[in-house]
C-alpha cells in the first residue's frame, strides 16, 4: 500500500507528464468568428464617435471628474492605470459562444517623451524581444496597411511549466491581411 503522503519529485513527475505535450491551435467556429467580429465592429464605431469629440480625445477625460483626477495623479505618480474594458450591443453584453473577450486599456504616462517617440518604438518589433525580455522572445511585422499592423510575437513564460506562444496580432478588422490572424500555443 502507497503512503498517503505524496513526495514532491513524484508530484513533479506526474505534473511534467500532464503538460508536456503540445497544444494546437484551436480553429473558431463561424458563430463565434462572427460574434466577435460584431463585437469589433460596435467597439470601433463607438471609438470613432469619441475621437469625433475633441473634448473626450484620451479615454480618461470621458470620466467623471473624480475618477478623471484619481487616474491623473496614478499616472503622474508613475503607475500605469490598467482597466477592463467592454463594448455593449443595445446595451447588452455581447455573447460570444465558445469564446472569450479579453478587452483592456493601459495607460501610462511618460514624463518628457514625445508622441513620436513613442510610436517609434512601439512601432520597432523586432526590438521588442531587447526590451521586453524575457517574455518576448522575437517579434516583427508581417504585414502594414496604412495605419493597421500585422505583428508576430513569441511570448516566452516559466512557471510550474515552459510554455510558448507563437502569436500573430492584427488590431484592425477593415485590412485583408488583419482579418485571417490566428494565434497558436505551444507548450
Amino acid at each position: 500500500m502507497l503512503d498517503a503522503k505524496i513526495h514532491p519529485p513524484v508530484l513533479l513527475l506526474a505534473l511534467w507528464i500532464a503538460f508536456s505535450f503540445p497544444t494546437r491551435a484551436a480553429e473558431l467556429k463561424q458563430p463565434t468568428a462572427e460574434a466577435f467580429q460584431r463585437y469589433v465592429q460596435l467597439t470601433e464605431a463607438r471609438m470613432r464617435s469619441e475621437l469625433g469629440n475633441p473634448q473626450s480625445f484620451l479615454y480618461f477625460d470621458t470620466l467623471p471628474e473624480e475618477q478623471r483626477n484619481s487616474v491623473l495623479a496614478r499616472l503622474h505618480s508613475g503607475q500605469i492605470v490598467i482597466e477592463q474594458m467592454g463594448t455593449l450591443d443595445n446595451g447588452k453584453e455581447v455573447q460570444v459562444p465558445d469564446g472569450l473577450i479579453h478587452h483592456w486599456l493601459a495607460t501610462g504616462f511618460i514624463p518628457g517623451a514625445t508622441r513620436d517617440q513613442v510610436l517609434a518604438l512601439a512601432q520597432d518589433y523586432p526590438s521588442h524581444a531587447q526590451f521586453y525580455t524575457p517574455d518576448v522572445q522575437r517579434a516583427h511585422l508581417l504585414a502594414r496597411e496604412d495605419q493597421h499592423f500585422s505583428v508576430y510575437y513569441r511570448f516566452y513564460r516559466r512557471a510550474i511549466v515552459t510554455t510558448v506562444y507563437n502569436t500573430e496580432f492584427s488590431p484592425c478588422s477593415g485590412c485583408s491581411h488583419c482579418r485571417g490572424a490566428k494565434s497558436r500555443k505551444t507548450r
